[in-house]
């Protein structure tokens, strides 16, 4: 049986973070189907609901996860998180039988709740150097129909409904008494070894009295008290996956139990988030802007490494941040990224030049002051306030320490913007002085950012999409809310920052949007850059123009099969979370990835499709699919389509997805093939995602025309160097810029991240030199035969690359008997034939040509050496021996068909008293003999060095085929 496999590949991790997942936002027209609810409540209609015990049934409600599996045992298939939760609870919220039950909330409100209370803790945490976690939880007491109570006649089955079951008018009682037990952290990845939790009594939903409720976190120290809004922390001493294991304990004495998987990522003791001079200590500040937006002061959280000695500010390189959501803060960051992720990426690009200048304790390294947003999808405009009070700072320490170093400013994604912003701004005030002599912008979208149309209508449509409970107070959405946080794709998607940024979004009511995104473009192009400072770009778009790879209208993301929701969700999370994409595989636990795509006695049979756009004319771009099988012991299962929707491109839509830039952080692959251990597959799941499409296009990131000339596909796939910038209204406003080149791969780079050529690079730049380096290194893009034109060559012949490129290695791989190759420490590939009396040959070689600047790059030719080879035959269709007056094809053969491999090859013959006609570039002679006898038939082979030797074959040419006059051609015919 065929079988898929889940394949991910990532690249490196991004600190550029968005959570996009599937919940409520207040405000929000929503799509509720309530003939779905009618319908069961048909089913029901007979039933006195008062008799049902707990007034909880879960055959009446929408069960969405097998809801029976989480019952205070625990087994290895019943292990929770953040979305499990969620769908145990709009469950159970689904299966009231009447109004004001105890424990019993809207979904929506209590998950904003939890979102505050999150936001709280995390903020504390953040304060007292601690992971600060507020838990939810829930314990139910409710009821299911006995498998076997139409049997044991305790219940009817009347024209398709349920009815209640009297004997000797005594009611028959059909249900059995079950129990729902599950606290969970929306939290599951701590970059923190100290945790703190606590459960506040207003998330703790309940229908059951207890005594008391803990938690053991499996650091071995046993359990630990939480109820009654009491703090329960470990301190973890090595990183790795823990089980968190919470029990509660029933007033008659009983324990449940539940359990969660957590990761811990770093030990404080070990981080590196330390000031690059390990005598000084990492220094906090907050900073709010003295300045309001629309009547809101923004705020920042900074991270100051010193590197100088004296642990005070004297040469500060200040990291602006880009777009930051806060959800991975929960874990115990500050936010998403924080200098930790910045320094990472300085690591791991191999660039000793930039470590040397930004993470490794040299004398000549910048005291780092990183910029966190407290709110990092504000308006740019806000934050860009934020960070001119952040310059002011900066300014007031260099001028306590006696520092007189102008600033460096870095902008990464987002930040390049608010950098080019603050400083602009700042310019415009003649009472400020920013005192910045360098502004680095580092893939920044200064024309826009872009996601897939498909994908953003995939997740506005989802989440839009609810199902009326039967009791009909509440609205369940269909959807689920992701593994990784608290966070919604509304809340997103309508973030001020990302509509600024997004070239086309889409709104909540399905359409598309870019209102804001032209506004902000508008005052942007406006507003100019800094004319105070150097300013140069990076951006990690393909050096060479490569584009990503995709097919036109090709299917980004394809889910097909029965089950939940659950999957869109963790996809589209991983759209931008630095995080694998199922919180099962990340943990380690495939199987347990699973669960929360697995519902109850219900099918769920989905289809989503997001594509690409097309290269040309309109095509479909999403389409979403739900059907509900609501099914029941002994009826009639209710089938509904909940919704059935597509969209298509417009007339005039680019291929943008496909165009060159700096990819989504999170690349991955899930595609089918023989695995047997295909959970997915096996839990009836196709699923294809491809997520490599650009996101920040090369023209946006280098502002190419500064947004006033109408850009096309030659502009989109240029292969841009600083040494050959384009000019006149193409002209990039950078005096200064690179592109991504990684040695011997020229694709795309992951989205603001360094490697060793672009670090080199940025550094030379940081070490404020007099030598500035003009980036080209479009040599490693070209095909071989711009340096080796010749496929043939018959002399000694040589091959001159440009100065600055020496060739370091020569290998030949077929040949050698044939040639000398001299090179090798020049800038000079020499080809030398050797003297080839049995004719020519065929060389395949290889070089590698490079520089420092560049690294090096190999190159495969294959090339024919000298005259053809002696190795000519002839063959006739008619054998040697033919008739006078008859047709025959005479054809010249080389051993092994070589002629193929040999270039540029002629035919010249000699065919006496024959009439002739020459076909395949005079390769074959199609002859009618003319006169009687035996004659030398010679064909030889003739390139641009000369010819090979002749081939001789004697035909006899015998009776003639009848009386008439014959035409005689002339002794020796050529072919040539």
């Amino acid at each position: 049986m065929k079988k898929s496999t889940l394949n991910l590949s990532f690249l490196n991790k991004t600190v550029y973070l968005l959570i996009m997942t599937f919940v409520f936002h207040f405000g929000y027209s929503q799509n509720v189907n309530t003939s779905l609810a009618s319908d069961i409540n048909q089913k029901f209609s007979l039933l006195e609901k008062n008799r049902i015990p707990n007034h909880i049934l879960l055959d009446y409600g929408f069960d969405l996860i097998d809801v029976t599996q989480f019952d205070g045992a625990l087994r290895n298939d019943n292990y929770l998180d953040l979305e499990r939760y969620n769908l145990i609870y709009n469950s159970i919220v689904s299966s009231a039988t009447q109004l004001n039950v105890s424990g019993i909330k809207s979904p929506q409100q209590e998950l904003e709740k939890w979102k505050t209370l999150q936001k709280e803790q995390s903020k504390k945490g953040n304060l007292n150097n601690k992971a600060s976690v507020t838990l939810s939880g829930l314990l139910f007491n409710y009821s299911k129909i006995n498998e076997n109570a139409l049997y044991a006649n305790k219940i009817s089955v009347v024209n398709d409904k349920y009815d209640d079951k009297y004997i000797n008018g005594i009611w028959q009682n059909p249900y059995d008494n079950k129990t729902a037990f599950a606290v969970v952290s929306p939290v599951f990845a701590f970059n923190k070894s100290n945790i703190e939790v606590k459960l506040p009594t207003e998330l703790w939903h309940s229908n059951v009295n207890i005594s008391a409720i803990a938690i053991n976190f499996g650091d071995g120290a046993g359990y630990k008290n939480l109820t009654n809004n009491t703090v329960a922390s470990t301190n973890y001493t090595t990183t790795g996956v823990y089980t968190w294991t919470y029990r509660v304990r029933l007033t008659n004495g009983q324990y449940k139990y539940c359990r969660q998987k957590i990761k811990v990522t770093q030990i404080d003791s070990n981080s590196n988030l330390q000031a690059l001079n390990s005598s000084c200590s990492m220094q906090y500040k907050s900073i709010t802007a003295s300045k309001d937006y629309q009547g809101i002061f923004g705020s920042a959280t900074l991270q100051i490494a010193y590197g100088s000695n004296n642990c005070t500010m004297q040469k500060p390189l200040i990291v602006v941040e880009g777009l930051d959501t806060g959800i991975m803060g929960q874990g115990g960051s500050i936010g998403d990224s924080d200098i930790g992720r910045f320094f990472q990426y300085v690591d791991q690009s191999a660039s000793t030049d930039l470590q040397n200048l930004i993470t490794n304790n040299t004398t000549i390294d910048y005291d780092i002051v990183y910029v966190n947003w407290d709110n990092g999808t504000d308006y740019i405009q806000r934050n860009a306030y934020v960070l001119e009070d952040v310059i002011k700072w900066v300014n007031e320490r260099k001028a306590e320490a006696g520092s007189t170093e102008p600033n460096v400013v870095l902008g990464q994604s987002m930040g390049g913007l608010v950098a080019r912003y603050a400083l602009k701004d700042m310019e415009n005030d003649t009472d400020l002085d920013h005192d910045t002599s360098l502004y680095i912008s580092h893939d920044a979208p200064h024309q826009g950012a872009h996601i897939p149309l498909g994908i953003l209508h995939m997740g506005r449509h989802v989440v839009n999409e609810f199902i009326q409970t039967p009791l009909g107070n509440v609205s369940i959405p269909i959807n689920g809310t992701g593994s990784y946080g608290l966070a919604t794709i509304d809340d997103l998607l309508d973030a001020p920052a990302v509509n600024q940024m997004l070239i086309n979004n889409v709104d909540t009511n399905g359409n598309r949007t870019n209102a804001t995104h032209l506004a902000w473009q508008s005052e942007l192009q406006n507003m100019g850059y800094p004319q105070q400072t150097r300013n140069i770009s990076l951006s990690n778009a393909s050096h060479c123009g490569n584009g990503q790879g995709l097919a036109s209208n090709e299917e980004l993301v394809t889910v097909t099969g029965k089950g939940g929701t659950s999957v869109l969700t963790s996809i589209i999370e991983s759209l931008f979370i630095n995080i694998d994409p199922v919180v099962g595989i990340a943990l380690d636990d495939v199987s347990a990835a699973l669960l929360g795509f697995l519902p109850g006695n219900s099918e769920l049979d989905i289809e989503f499709r997001a594509n690409a756009f097309p290269a040309s004319g309109t095509a479909r771009i999403y389409k979403g699919r739900l059907t509900y099988e609501k099914k029941f012991l002994w009826l009639i299962p209710i089938t509904r389509t909940i919704f059935n929707t597509s969209k298509h491109s417009q007339n005039g839509d680019k291929f943008i997805d496909n165009y060159p830039g700096g990819i989504t952080p999170n690349g991955l692959a899930i595609s089918e093939s023989g695995d047997d251990n295909n959970w997915f597959y096996n839990y009836d799941y196709n699923i294809n995602v491809n997520l490599s499409f650009d996101f920040i296009p090369v023209t946006s990131a280098l502002d190419v025309g500064s947004g006033n000339a109408t850009l096309d596909n030659t502009d989109y796939f240029r292969q841009y160097t600083s040494a050959n910038p384009p000019t006149g209204d193409r002209a990039i406003p950078f005096v200064n810029f690179t592109t991504s080149s990684n040695q011997n791969n020229n694709l795309n780079a992951e989205h603001i991240s360094f490697n060793r050529r672009n670090g080199d690079w940025l550094a030379e730049e940081l070490d404020a030199d007099a030598n500035i380096d003009l980036f080209d290194c479009t040599f490693t893009c070209s095909d071989v035969n711009l340096f080796i034109p010749d496929d043939i060559v018959c002399s000694t012949t040589a091959y001159f690359f440009d100065d600055d490129i020496n060739i370091s290695n020569i290998n030949i791989t077929q040949g050698s008997n044939l040639v000398s190759l001299f090179g090798v420490n020049s800038n000079t590939l020499t080809i030398s034939p050797n003297s080839l009396f049995g004719g020519g040959g065929l060389l395949a070689f290889n070089f590698t040509i490079g520089n420092n600047k560049c690294g090096s790059q190999t190159f495969y030719k294959t090339i024919w050496v000298g005259k053809p080879k002696n190795d000519l035959s002839l063959i006739s269709s008619g054998g040697f021996t033919i008739s006078l007056g008859n047709f025959y094809q005479i054809t010249a053969m080389h051993d092994n068909n070589s002629n193929y491999t040999q270039a540029n090859l002629s035919y010249e013959w000699e065919i006496p008293y024959a009439m002739i006609m020459f076909s395949n570039n005079n390769r074959s002679a199609n002859i009618r003999p003319t006169r009687l006898g035996t004659y030398p038939y010679k064909v030889r082979a003739r390139n641009l060095c000369g010819c090979s030797q002749w081939a001789t074959q004697h035909f006899e040419v015998l009776s003639a085929p009848g009386p008439g006059d014959y035409y005689i051609s002339p002794a020796n015919q050529f072919g040539n």
